[in-house]
C-alpha cells in the first residue's frame, strides 16, 4: 500500500517530468527506510528488487508466489478489512486504531493545506518571472536617461532574483516537507489496516483451531 501511488497514472507520469521526479524521490525514501531496517534489509526479495533485470519475472517466480497469503497487504485486503466489524474488540486495539485514525486525519489535513500554499506560491512565482521579463525589456527601450534605465534594470533583476529564490524555496518545501507528510499519512493508513487485519486473522485462527480440536 505504501508504494501504490508509484504505480498509478502510468501514462501521465511518462509525460510529466515533475511527477517522475517526485516518484523517484519518494521511492528512494522508501528504499532507504528498508535498507535501514534490521530485518527487511536482509530479505531476499528486497535484494532481487535492487538487482538489474525484469521485476515481473521476480514476482512470478515460484519462491515469491508461494509466499503470498492473507498476511500480505493489498488493496483487496484493505477493502475487505475495512468492511469487517469487530465484535468485542480489545480496548488496547481500539486505542491504537483511534490513534492511527487521528494521526492520519491530522497529516491529511496538513498535507492538503500544504498543497494549497504551494499552489498559490507557484502562481506568485510565475508573476515574479513575468514582471522580471517586463522590466528587463522596458530597460532596453528606456535609454534617454541612463539613471532611469539602470533603475528599471535593477527592478527587473530584483524580480528575477525573487523568482529564483521562491522557486528554490518551493522545491525545498516539496522535497523536505511534502514528501514526508505524504509518507507518514500513508504509514498511518497502513497502520489502521494492519491492526484490523491482525485482529481478524488472529480470531479466525482461534476459530479454526477450536473447530479442528478433537
Amino acid at each position: 500500500m505504501i508504494v501504490v501511488d508509484y504505480a498509478k497514472l502510468q501514462g501521465k507520469a511518462k509525460e510529466d517530468p515533475v511527477m517522475i521526479k517526485t516518484r523517484e524521490r519518494r521511492l528512494q525514501m522508501f528504499l532507504n527506510r528498508i535498507m535501514q531496517h534490521p530485518i527487511l534489509s536482509m530479505e531476499h526479495l528486497f535484494h532481487r528488487f535492487l538487482e538489474p533485470g525484469n521485476w515481473s519475472d521476480v514476482l512470478c517466480s515460484q519462491n515469491i508466489s508461494s509466499k503470498k497469503g492473507p498476511e500480505s497487504t493489498s488493496p483487496k485486503l484493505t477493502a475487505l478489512v475495512g468492511q469487517k466489524k469487530l465484535r468485542n474488540p480489545d480496548l488496547k486495539f481500539l486505542e491504537h486504531e483511534q490513534y492511527a485514525q487521528s494521526l492520519f486525519n491530522a497529516l491529511s489535513y496538513v498535507e492538503k493545506d500544504h498543497k494549497k500554499i504551494c499552489k498559490q506560491m507557484a502562481t506568485v512565482t510565475e508573476l515574479y518571472s513575468e514582471l522580471g521579463s517586463v522590466f528587463n525589456a522596458f530597460s532596453l527601450h528606456e535609454t534617454a536617461n541612463p539613471i532611469v534605465t539602470r533603475g528599471i534594470e535593477e527592478v527587473g533583476q530584483a524580480y528575477d532574483g525573487t523568482f529564483l529564490a521562491t522557486k528554490a524555496f518551493l522545491s525545498e518545501m516539496d522535497e523536505k516537507l511534502a514528501d514526508h507528510l505524504h509518507e507518514y499519512a500513508q504509514f498511518a493508513e497502513e497502520l489502521k489496516v494492519r491492526l484490523r487485519a491482525e485482529v481478524l486473522f488472529s480470531k479466525r485462527l482461534v476459530v479454526e483451531i477450536a473447530s479442528s480440536a478433537p
